[in-house]
């Protein structure tokens, strides 16, 4: 018996050396790996249009995209569209725009205009001139976090959870207890306000928890689809036609990815159909010489191109740089480097008990390796 183990070592040895200097490489990763990626190359007609948009947007409106916010989408659209030239000076104009306890303000929400931006950041491989940790000391508890979900609701509660991890690369320590209020009442996975319900779901996504009622929510999804493709809001009394369209594309995309099989033919046939209506809904417009492309009605930035590239991009009207499972930023989240901690030491405990010369335990003689 001990000579086969013996003969077993060097291989043992290479494959216990491979895993451990995998997971040094896992634990000395510092930064998630660049979102941007350069698609000139695949560029449609679509494509430079809807940047020629944004060019026009941030040359000519300066008032609207002056403030975080609307800057941080303009940034998540560029990226969606693989195309950035300026990015010096934005990451520069959000430094400045900090706020003394590292927040920014906007027309929303502190909490919702510091995702945002934080999402720019990342974005844009970026981090934040100053320390937020003034900032989310008003969050670091339940009760504390408790009191957003007081004034926002639950559909909001996401700006706080990505907020947490896009700052510290990990959960907050509370979110079970979110997870456990919005459990106690399931309603929202099939009642008729699909703005709460992906909204809520957002916050699934980004701790990759097993959403509750699944099938019961691709059935009510399915049934809020209008004939020609796109979901309507005019309930809710904000928002446009290819806003609420965006929600549930991006919804079925994050199905599709999160469970993949599931479904799968009934969802490609509503996205397909979501495609052709995301298509019908493309417009242009001819500005200072350059034809400017949107979606919907007006040229604006969150209900025409913003959220016009969600629903292009994930129905594969465009080839779109675009991942609403936000897969790069939970690798980034400490769960694997955890393991991997826990590995290395065993790892140099198996190297040390197969370099010893000791004969094996008499016992260990007349085992038989099947």
């Amino acid at each position: 018996m001990y000579d086969r183990v013996r003969k077993m070592k060097k291989p043992i040895l290479v494959v216990v050396f491979i895993l451990s200097i995998t997971c040094i490489t896992v634990v000395a990763r510092s930064y998630p790996p660049h979102y941007l990626s350069y698609l000139a190359s695949e560029d449609s007609q679509m494509k430079i249009e809807i940047n020629n948009s944004l060019d026009y947007m941030m040359k000519n409106s300066q008032n609207s995209l002056s403030n975080p916010m609307l800057l941080s989408l303009w940034v998540m659209s560029k990226s969606f569209l693989g195309r950035f030239d300026n990015r010096t000076e934005v990451i520069n104009y959000l430094d400045s725009k900090q706020e003394s306890d590292g927040a920014w303000s906007g027309p929303f929400s502190r909490m919702f205009t510091t995702q945002r931006v934080l999402t720019a950041y990342y974005l844009l491989n970026a981090t934040p001139a100053h320390s937020l940790e003034e900032f989310f000391s008003n969050y670091d508890t339940w009760n504390e976090a408790g009191n957003y979900l007081l004034l926002y609701d639950t559909t909001n509660m996401y700006h706080v959870i990505f907020a947490w991890v896009l700052y510290y690369w990990d959960y907050p320590p509370w979110i079970n207890d979110f997870f456990n209020t919005v459990e106690a009442d399931l309603s929202w996975t099939t009642g008729s306000d699909f703005h709460k319900r992906t909204h809520i779901l957002y916050s699934y996504v980004i701790a990759r928890r097993a959403f509750p009622n699944l099938d019961a929510i691709i059935d009510t999804t399915l049934a809020e689809q209008e004939s020609d493709g796109h979901w309507d809001g005019s309930q809710y009394g904000f928002g446009s036609p290819v806003y609420f369209t965006s929600l549930q594309v991006s919804l079925f995309s994050e199905i599709l990815s999160l469970y993949p099989g599931h479904r799968t033919a009934e969802i490609h046939a509503s996205l397909d159909s979501a495609k052709t209506w995301t298509n019908s809904s493309y417009h242009t417009t001819l500005l200072e010489g350059k034809l400017c492309g949107y979606f919907g009605d007006a040229l604006s930035l969150e209900n025409a191109i913003f959220t016009g590239l969600l629903c292009a991009g994930q129905t594969g009207l465009i080839s779109a740089n675009i991942d609403m499972t936000f897969q790069s930023l939970v690798d980034a989240i400490p769960e694997f480097t955890s393991i991997s901690l826990i590995f290395l030491p065993m790892s140099v405990s198996v190297i040390v008990l197969l370099l010893k010369k000791k004969k094996l335990p008499r016992d260990w003689e007349e085992d038989e390796i099947v």
